[in-house]
C-alpha cells in the first residue's frame, strides 16, 4: 500500500498496548535498555558546550515527525536551515519550527514549576499556531442543525 499524502493516516493504533502485554519480561529488558541510553546521553552532555544545541535538534526531529501525521511535511535540510538563520522558509517548515518552540517552551515552563496549567496550553496554542487569541469564552456549535438555547 502507497502512503497518499493528500489524505490523513487515521487508522493509527492505540497510544497504550493491551493490558496482557504490561508486564511482559521483554516490555521491562526494552525499558531496562531505554534507561541505560538515556543515562549514556546524559553524561555525554556534559561534554558539549551548549547541550541545548543537541536538546533543539531532537525536538525539531520530533516535531518534523508528529506533524507528518497532519499532512505537514518538511525536509530536515529545509528545517534546519530555516532554525539556524533567517531564511525564507516555506509554511509546513515554519509550523514544524513553531511545533518545536511550543515544545521547548513548554518543557522549560514544566521544569521551572513543575505545573501543567491552562495557562500553558494556551501558551503551546499560541506557539504552534501563531496567533494571540485563547481559549474561547462562548460556546461553538460545529454543524448545520438548529440549536435551541
Amino acid at each position: 500500500m502507497r502512503f497518499n499524502t493528500e489524505k490523513p493516516y487515521n487508522k493509527l493504533p492505540e497510544i497504550l498496548p493491551n493490558e496482557k502485554y504490561w508486564h511482559l519480561l521483554s516490555i521491562y529488558e526494552q525499558a531496562n535498555k531505554a534507561n541505560r541510553a538515556l543515562a549514556e546521553l546524559k553524561g555525554r552532555l556534559s561534554a558539549i558546550p551548549n547541550p541545548k544545541i543537541f536538546i533543539n535538534t531532537l525536538s525539531l526531529q520530533e516535531a518534523k515527525n508528529s506533524s507528518s501525521i497532519e499532512n505537514i511535511f518538511t525536509t530536515n535540510d529545509k528545517l534546519f536551515r530555516a532554525f539556524t538563520a533567517d531564511s525564507k522558509a516555506d509554511p509546513h517548515t515554519k509550523e514544524v519550527l513553531r511545533y518545536g518552540k511550543a515544545l521547548a517552551d513548554a518543557f522549560d515552563v514544566i521544569k521551572q514549576n513543575r505545573k501543567f496549567s491552562i495557562k500553558l496550553i494556551e501558551k503551546i496554542y499560541r506557539n504552534i499556531k501563531d496567533k494571540e487569541d485563547g481559549i474561547r469564552d462562548s460556546i461553538v456549535y460545529i454543524g448545520n442543525g438548529h440549536i435551541k438555547t
